[in-house]
């Protein structure tokens, strides 16, 4: 009979391990699931195409990314956040203060895709010089 009640008390044991490893796991994986990228930099230049397209050459990339179109045509970007986050980046410009952006995708700032093929943003911001 002891040596029945060790098996159960060792097999709850390993229950027990069992459960905490798949609850920790589960914390675990939505911080591995979403990598995300901030860049933040000195931006050198800001277009406004005539086809609606936002590119800006920001100091972390060395080449232009498009961040969204006036005409909502750049991942769902409405037009009125486009034109703000336009006027945001000619501020960077302006003031050489620096500009944050956000992407819920992985990559680095200095290997993001160029141009149209950029990453959509999920939010363009200013920080103090």
């Amino acid at each position: 009979m002891e040596s029945l009640s060790f098996l159960i008390r060792r097999n709850n044991r390993q229950r027990k391990r069992r459960v905490i490893v798949v609850a920790f796991s589960l914390l675990l994986a939505p911080v591995v699931s979403n990598a995300v990228t901030h860049c933040t930099g000195r931006v050198e230049d800001a277009l406004l195409y005539a086809d609606g397209t936002v590119n800006i050459l920001g100091a972390w990339r060395g080449d232009f990314t498009v961040i969204c179109n006036t005409h909502g045509t750049f991942g769902g970007i409405s037009a009125e956040v486009c034109l703000s986050w336009y006027a945001t980046a000619v501020k960077a410009v302006t003031d050489g203060a620096m500009l944050r952006i956000y992407y819920a995708e992985n990559f680095t700032c200095a290997t993001l895709p160029t141009y149209g093929a950029a990453p959509v943003p999920i939010y363009v911001g200013l920080s103090r010089p």
